[in-house]
Parts: structure tokens; sequence; C-alpha cells
């Protein structure tokens, strides 16, 4: 494509923007566009020249005065022409389409189950944060009542999880589907603390997706606006809020089944206990993995490692280029090694429990 030959250079995408952030000692640079669901990080320099240029070039187009100010700014080091082809390859132009897709939509590329837009609830942030600080206050004294109870009546919780069984060939229809609606709660009540927290720290949401990477594995996400240029230490915020509501559930199901020493509870435990500890764990997609991204500084690497699988499944050859590049390679591995972990650990769990007697059942 010539982009050369126009007086005026094409449109930028107009919520372009750029963004800089220091956590745990390192300072980090984005620029991103949610129209075009795109982020990549910055160097310093870049993110200098860039927090000058693009303000500039969203309201001038003509070709002969961004190139001087392109000069100006990079003291001659850097072409109008060479931050054009940049902006079309990424695809940050108002029209057109690169020939590289949004590292968003590639993340979860695959089939697109179910997305709902919520972008129309965030006109009721007041209610949210409301909402928001009456389940954390209501969380509080849970756990100061609970820590008095568990304190005296430790052995009794003992003994109830002590004596679940659980086996396909010793559960029936009616049990399975309960557990599959704890599951269900505990999911969404996940996700409730992830959307609350993002509420209450100015992150706008975008939608509710439920997707199959690469039409076989099952993924629930929410998704925000710009997530990536938020202050890390709130995205941090966000992260472990949805296992903060996991650790609720598990002293509410405590409760319960200090009353009732119904094995049902008792399996609410264990599923949100699964729920955090899959969370916490920096494997895979988790929210864990995301935390320690962002303490390193390696926001996006999960991305770029989905991205080369997901083109080696479309283009075979490209194993060869992705062997060759070892910072490529090592990412491709921790993938695999994420998942295989996260099965073998699902299987184990499973398999724990389908040993221990005596089983119960209703």
């Amino acid at each position: 494509m010539d982009l050369s030959s126009d007086l005026n250079i094409p449109l930028i995408v107009d919520d372009i923007c750029v963004s800089k952030d220091k956590f745990c000692g390192k300072e980090k640079y984005f620029m991103a566009s949610e129209k075009k669901e795109q982020f990549f990080k910055l160097n310093e320099a870049q993110y200098n020249f860039f927090a000058e240029f693009l303000p500039y070039a969203l309201k001038e187009h003509n070709r002969i005065k961004l190139e001087e100010k392109c000069r100006i700014i990079s003291n001659g080091k850097i072409s109008l022409q060479t931050i054009i082809k940049m902006l079309y390859r990424y695809n940050l132009f108002e029209k057109g389409e690169s020939e590289i897709k949004s590292k968003v939509t590639i993340d979860y590329n695959s089939r697109k189950f179910i997305e709902v837009k919520l972008d129309r609830l965030n006109r009721y942030q007041k209610q949210w944060k409301i909402l928001f600080f009456m389940m954390l206050t209501m969380s509080f004294v849970m756990i100061s009542v609970l820590i008095i109870e568990v304190f005296f009546y430790h052995d009794n919780i003992y003994k109830i999880i002590n004596s679940v069984k659980f086996s396909m060939d010793s559960t029936g229809l009616k049990s399975i589907v309960v557990v599959v609606i704890l599951a269900g709660v505990s999911v969404i009540l996940h996700e409730m603390g992830h959307l609350l927290a993002a509420q209450v720290l100015g992150i706008e949401w975008k939608s509710i997706n439920i997707s199959f990477v690469w039409g076989l594995n099952p993924i629930f996400y929410v998704r925000y606006k710009n997530f990536c240029i938020h202050k890390s230490k709130n995205k941090v915020k966000v992260l472990l809020m949805g296992m903060f509501m996991n650790f609720i559930q598990v002293l509410v199901y405590m409760q319960l089944s200090f009353f009732t020493g119904n094995w049902i509870f008792v399996m609410g435990i264990i599923l949100n206990i699964g729920c955090i500890i899959s969370s916490i764990m920096p494997l895979g997609t988790s929210d864990g993995y995301q935390i320690l991204a962002i303490i390193l500084g390696l926001e996006g690497a999960r991305w770029k490692a989905l991205t080369m699988i997901g083109q080696v499944f479309k283009r075979p050859k490209e194993v060869k280029s992705i062997i060759s590049r070892k910072e490529d390679l090592i990412f491709i591995i921790y993938i695999i090694i994420a998942y295989i972990i996260g099965i073998f650990g699902s299987t184990e769990l499973l398999d724990y429990f389908a040993d221990r007697d005596p089983p119960i059942r209703f």
C-alpha cells in the first residue's frame, strides 16, 4: 500500500491514547485503542514521542506539517512515513483493516458463543459503588463471626469434609445438577467481584463473553474499556477481588454446613477453594498469571503466546520461525505446561474425593 502519495494522511482512530505507569519499581508505557481492540507496550523514547505527536496528529492531517512535527520531536531520527506504516500495521486508522488482527480478538479468536454488552450499565456507577461497599461491609461482618465460630467448632467442619465422597458411580443426577449450580454461582460471584471493584476504581465495563478458544476450550471472561492503560495497582485490586468473593463464599458455606451438616454446602466450600487455587496460581489464563505479569511488567506475554499458537494452527510452516526465536519458544512451552498442570490438577482432585469413604448421598 502506497502511503506517501496523498497530501493528507488517513484519519487516526480518535480514541488512541498512550499511558505510563510505575509499579514495583518498573516503568511501563502503553499505547491503546479500545475501538480497534489494540494495545501494545512502548519503550520510554516511544512514549515520549507519541505523547507529543498524537494530540497534534489527531487535529492536523497535512503530511508536510506532520513531517515537520516528527522531525522536531525526534530530532530528525524518525520520519512520518515510518509512523504511518506502524499505525497502519496495528490497524490504528479509522478506515481499513491491517493484516494483523487485534491481539485481544486473537486471544479469544475462537468461536464467540455469547457476548453481552455492558456499556449502558456504566451510567449507574454510583449505585454499583453502593452495592460494592454494602457487600464489603457484610463480608467483613461475616469474617468476624466465622473466625469466632471456626475457633470453637473447627473439628466439626473437618469431620464433614472428611466424610464426603464424590464419585460418578455414587452420585445421582440431582447431585450433579446441584454441583453444577454451585459451580455456576461460584463463577458468577467471582466475576461480580471483578466488576464491582472495577466500577469503584473508575474502570468501565465493556462486555461479558463466553467463547471457545480454538473451538475447544470454553472460557468465560469480562472485558473492560482499555483495561491495560489503567494504574497497575488498580488492575491488581480488580483481579484480587474475584478471589476475595470466592473466599467469602467459602465462609458462607462453612456457616451453612455448621447448621445443616449437609454435604452440598461442603461441596460449595470445595468448589470455591478450587476456584481460589486455580485463580491464584500463575498458570494459563488465570488471575494469578495476570497479577504476576503486572508485577513483572510482562503484560501481553500470554496474548503473544496464544497469537503464535493460533498462527501455527493456521499456517503449520510458522513452527520453524517460532522455534528459531528463543523468546517465542519459551512462551509456547509455558502455555502448554500451564494447561497440562491445570488438567492434571483437576483430575487429581476428583480422584482424591473418589477414594474416600463413606459416601454421602441425598
